[in-house]
């Protein structure tokens, strides 16, 4: 009873440098290069969430021992995911560390190459195994709800990179007042600057709606605006 209360924990050796080092890379670039049934290359921050990914079927999962990655990790990833011609999926740890890192992990993978395709995945938090309380990774998503449901997670709750950060710019709120933080016109001018940078081919005019709707204006002209 005292076991299935217990969180895994780690104890590495003090000259075992972590950032040289993407846990289980060998059987992702095998499972990248046999199955092209392989959605990407999904990151995850620990090896309980690779081992997670792994038992729902996911072989091409790799940890990176924490919220960032490093340079080496970043380069070894995408070049992985060049390779094979598939996406870079970011797993992040959903809670305050995990998810203020996110932005600067997409930034150090575009930096290695501006045409990789990355994803991120979200809403783990918003699946609760308790009145309030959220999943806060894989590992709790596995623990509570079993290999099926982190199977269902990892399938369908993605979003593009570009998606994720027009979401961010558009739900950041000012924590003492709770409006927008940003103004509408800084809104539209962030947003530009990421469509303008995307390299790759995601499909994001599924968007335009949710933008029309926040900015109250026609889905037209949020279309026009948009391209």
């Amino acid at each position: 009873a005292w076991l299935t209360g217990q969180d895994p924990k780690y104890r590495f050796l003090r000259e075992f440098d972590k950032a040289t080092l993407l846990y289980n890379q060998h059987e992702a670039r095998r499972a990248l290069v046999k199955d092209h049934s392989v959605a990407g290359i999904f990151l995850v921050e620990g090896q309980g969430d690779a081992w997670a990914g792994w038992q729902a079927g996911h072989k091409a999962i790799c940890a990176y021992f924490g919220a960032e990655l490093s340079d080496w990790q970043a380069r070894e990833a995408v070049d992985l995911a060049m390779a094979a011609e598939k996406p870079v999926i970011l797993v992040p740890d959903f809670d305050e560390t995990g998810q203020a890192n996110i932005d600067k992990n997409i930034r150090k993978l575009r930096a290695i190459r501006d045409d990789v395709e990355i994803q991120v995945l979200h809403g783990i938090d918003e699946i609760e195994y308790e009145s309030g309380k959220g999943c806060k990774d894989l590992g709790d998503v596995l623990k509570y709800f079993g290999a099926d449901k982190v199977q269902e997670i990892l399938e369908n709750l993605r979003w593009a990179a570009p998606e994720w950060q027009v979401r961010q710019i558009m739900e950041a709120t000012n924590q003492r007042t709770k409006e927008d933080f940003y103004s509408k016109t800084r809104q539209m001018e962030l947003i530009a600057e990421i469509l303008h940078n995307v390299k790759t081919k995601e499909a994001l005019d599924h968007l335009v709606p949710y933008l029309a709707k926040k900015w109250r204006i026609r889905d037209e002209l949020a279309q026009n605006w948009f391209h």
